[in-house]
Protein backbone atom coordinates (compact mmCIF):
# COMPACT_ATOMS: atom_id res chain seq x y z
CA UNK A 1 0.00 0.00 0.00
CA UNK A 2 1.42 3.31 -0.83
CA UNK A 3 1.30 5.78 2.09
CA UNK A 4 0.04 9.47 1.93
CA UNK A 5 3.93 11.13 1.47
CA UNK A 6 4.66 8.58 -1.29
CA UNK A 7 1.78 9.42 -3.11
CA UNK A 8 2.37 13.26 -2.86
CA UNK A 9 6.31 12.52 -3.90
CA UNK A 10 4.85 10.96 -7.09
CA UNK A 11 2.33 12.97 -7.71
CA UNK A 12 4.97 15.88 -7.72
CA UNK A 13 7.85 13.79 -9.93
CA UNK A 14 4.72 13.71 -12.58
CA UNK A 15 4.08 17.06 -12.06
CA UNK A 16 8.33 17.66 -12.70
CA UNK A 17 8.78 15.13 -15.54
CA UNK A 18 5.21 16.56 -16.89
CA UNK A 19 6.96 20.31 -17.03
CA UNK A 20 9.91 19.44 -18.66
CA UNK A 21 8.73 16.90 -21.29
CA UNK A 22 5.81 18.73 -22.32
CA UNK A 23 7.34 21.84 -24.42
CA UNK A 24 9.66 19.47 -25.94
CA UNK A 25 7.30 17.22 -27.04
CA UNK A 26 4.74 20.13 -28.12
CA UNK A 27 7.60 21.67 -30.06
CA UNK A 28 8.06 18.38 -31.96
CA UNK A 29 4.63 17.44 -33.40
CA UNK A 30 3.87 21.43 -33.66
CA UNK A 31 7.03 21.18 -35.62
CA UNK A 32 6.32 22.23 -39.39
CA UNK A 33 8.11 19.37 -40.88
CA UNK A 34 5.22 16.95 -39.13
CA UNK A 35 2.69 17.79 -41.35
CA UNK A 36 2.88 15.90 -44.29
CA UNK A 37 -0.22 15.78 -47.10
CA UNK A 38 -0.69 13.88 -50.19
CA UNK A 39 -1.69 15.87 -53.05
CA UNK A 40 -3.15 16.15 -56.57
CA UNK A 41 -1.15 16.62 -59.42
CA UNK A 42 -2.12 20.22 -61.39
CA UNK A 43 -1.04 23.12 -60.03
CA UNK A 44 -4.44 24.32 -58.81
CA UNK A 45 -4.48 21.30 -56.89
CA UNK A 46 -1.01 21.51 -55.32
CA UNK A 47 -2.34 25.37 -54.23
CA UNK A 48 -4.67 24.46 -52.80
CA UNK A 49 -2.84 21.75 -50.95
CA UNK A 50 -0.27 24.14 -49.76
CA UNK A 51 -2.52 26.31 -48.37
CA UNK A 52 -4.64 24.13 -46.71
CA UNK A 53 -1.37 22.91 -45.16
CA UNK A 54 -0.29 26.72 -44.07
CA UNK A 55 -4.09 26.72 -42.25
CA UNK A 56 -3.46 23.36 -40.46
CA UNK A 57 0.44 24.35 -39.49
CA UNK A 58 -0.81 27.85 -38.62
CA UNK A 59 -4.01 26.22 -35.75
CA UNK A 60 -0.56 25.12 -33.90
CA UNK A 61 2.41 27.26 -34.44
CA UNK A 62 1.17 30.62 -34.37
CA UNK A 63 0.72 31.44 -31.00
CA UNK A 64 -0.43 35.10 -31.75
CA UNK A 65 -4.39 34.71 -31.89
CA UNK A 66 -5.74 38.03 -31.24
CA UNK A 67 -5.44 40.91 -34.06
CA UNK A 68 -7.16 41.28 -37.02
CA UNK A 69 -6.38 37.75 -38.73
CA UNK A 70 -4.88 36.98 -42.50
CA UNK A 71 -4.86 39.44 -44.42
CA UNK A 72 -3.39 37.87 -47.60
CA UNK A 73 -2.02 34.64 -48.73
CA UNK A 74 0.51 34.94 -51.19
CA UNK A 75 2.73 33.09 -53.72
CA UNK A 76 6.05 33.84 -53.49
CA UNK A 77 7.13 31.18 -56.05
CA UNK A 78 5.71 27.99 -57.07
CA UNK A 79 6.64 26.34 -53.63
CA UNK A 80 7.07 29.32 -51.67
CA UNK A 81 3.95 31.37 -49.86
CA UNK A 82 3.70 34.26 -47.45
CA UNK A 83 0.59 34.77 -44.83
CA UNK A 84 -0.11 38.24 -43.44
CA UNK A 85 -1.66 38.68 -40.01
CA UNK A 86 -2.55 41.85 -38.76
CA UNK A 87 -1.87 42.36 -35.23
CA UNK A 88 -1.84 45.90 -32.82
CA UNK A 89 0.88 48.17 -34.57
CA UNK A 90 1.85 45.39 -36.63
CA UNK A 91 1.88 42.93 -39.17
CA UNK A 92 2.97 39.81 -39.21
CA UNK A 93 4.64 37.74 -42.08
CA UNK A 94 5.16 33.70 -42.05
CA UNK A 95 6.97 32.36 -45.10
CA UNK A 96 6.55 28.81 -45.87
CA UNK A 97 8.67 26.73 -48.38
CA UNK A 98 7.25 23.61 -49.28
CA UNK A 99 9.00 20.03 -50.46
CA UNK A 100 7.10 17.52 -52.99
CA UNK A 101 8.14 13.89 -52.60
CA UNK A 102 8.37 11.82 -55.56
CA UNK A 103 5.11 10.18 -54.54
CA UNK A 104 3.52 12.83 -54.37
CA UNK A 105 3.35 13.82 -50.87
CA UNK A 106 3.89 17.54 -49.12
CA UNK A 107 5.97 18.84 -46.85
CA UNK A 108 6.78 21.88 -45.42
CA UNK A 109 10.71 22.12 -45.87
CA UNK A 110 11.51 25.96 -43.72
CA UNK A 111 9.31 28.22 -42.27
CA UNK A 112 10.07 31.62 -41.43
CA UNK A 113 8.60 34.62 -39.42
CA UNK A 114 8.98 38.08 -39.69
CA UNK A 115 7.30 41.25 -38.29
CA UNK A 116 6.28 44.70 -40.17
CA UNK A 117 5.19 47.69 -37.83
CA UNK A 118 2.56 49.96 -38.76
CA UNK A 119 4.49 52.74 -37.55
CA UNK A 120 7.03 52.16 -40.28
CA UNK A 121 4.51 51.47 -42.70
CA UNK A 122 3.06 54.91 -42.24
CA UNK A 123 6.15 56.84 -42.38
CA UNK A 124 7.25 54.95 -45.56
CA UNK A 125 9.92 53.25 -44.18
CA UNK A 126 10.00 49.11 -44.94
CA UNK A 127 11.30 48.16 -42.23
CA UNK A 128 11.09 44.33 -41.51
CA UNK A 129 12.32 42.52 -38.25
Amino acid sequence: MVSKNQNVVLSFLVLIIFAYTSPALAKKINSPKSLKFKCGTTQLEKSDCMIRTILEDMKTTYSHKGGGGITEIKALATNIYRVSIAQEERIDHITYEFEWKANGELSISKRSENTESFLQLRSGQRHKT
